[in-house]
């Protein structure tokens, strides 16, 4: 014990020449400060972002209540916080989908089926129950009782693009999704796609229940984007900052007048680039002559 004092004492401690004991004090210059140096922003950065949606079947109805939702293209429906990533990346490439599947019974006389598969999109789009598809593999097949007993059910299943596709997603641009596509209907009807149905468990009979649908994207971004990119400082401001209504009316006043005159000057513009341009005819020269050379030597 007393040689590990002298060592601890050793290390804090140093004897000068004049044999007095000056101690060190430790360096704290990095111990407590911030970090103030980060990384920039990626290329590619990969997110899960979340989707909801609620489904009430409150009327009776006798027909499934049916949810397709393509592997490859967003169809129209963006998950949360997917519009903000579109504007710091261009491209977004879906790599997975989990999906949970909630349904509760609220009929009493009539049992549920419920079923989440994929197929591709051409095929949901044409199912009419989720019986049909009850054999296909990897599909997830449920029962859901009366709403006097067991009436809940969850489904829950992961789909990987590239195993449902066969190929790597990132072997062709086909699965990227920009923003306008991202907002448009699905064009790839060949490419997978998730069917979750809901339906009777008695051919015809009518039903009422509720459905929640849980999403959660896997999605890689990628290309960064910039959307003011060919604006004015002023026009990029505006768009980022936006005024107040009063304030919005007169700017458009004014804007719209400056587009009318800039419209005018270029049609202008084009109407004098348009008129056909006539060389000036050639000066006619002047012939020297004996006469004019003898005039000039008798004025000199």
């Amino acid at each position: 014990m007393a040689k590990n004092r002298k060592q601890k004492k050793s290390r804090t401690s140093k004897k000068g020449s004049n044999g007095v004991l000056h101690t060190r004090r430790p360096n704290i210059t990095n111990m407590y400060l911030e970090r103030s140096r980060f990384p920039a922003i990626p290329r590619e950065i990969e997110f899960a972002l979340h989707a909801y949606y609620h489904d009430e079947r409150t009327g009776g109805q006798t027909t499934q209540a049916e949810r397709v939702t393509p592997l490859c293209e967003f169809n129209t429906i963006l998950p949360r916080f997917g519009a903000e990533l579109y504007q710091i990346y261009r491209h977004a490439r879906i790599m997975a989908i989990d999906i949970r599947m909630e349904i509760v019974n609220t009929s009493s006389t009539e049992p549920l089926i419920a079923a989440i598969g994929c197929l591709p999109l051409v095929n949901c789009n044409a199912l009419t129950s989720p019986q049909t598809i009850a054999s296909v593999p990897g599909t997830k097949f449920r029962q859901v009782g009366l709403s006097t007993g067991m009436s809940r059910t969850t489904i829950s299943h992961r789909f990987v693009t590239e195993r449902m596709l066969g190929e790597l997603t990132i072997g062709s641009n086909t699965y990227l999704q920009t923003y306008s596509e991202a907002l448009s209907a699905a064009v790839w009807t060949e490419l997978p796609a998730i069917y979750a149905g809901v339906i009777a468990a008695r051919n015809g009979a009518s039903w009422t229940g509720i459905i929640d649908y849980q999403y959660t994207y896997h999605i890689r971004f990628s290309e960064l984007n910039i959307p003011a990119l060919g604006l004015g400082l002023e026009e990029s401001i505006k768009m980022n900052y936006p005024l107040p209504k009063g304030l919005q009316q007169k700017q458009s006043k004014t804007l719209h007048r400056k587009i009318q005159a800039q419209s005018e000057e270029d049609q202008s513009e084009d109407e004098r680039s348009n008129v056909e341009w006539v060389p000036m005819p050639p000066l006619p020269k002047l012939k020297k002559t004996m006469d004019s050379s003898v005039s000039r030597l008798s004025t000199r």
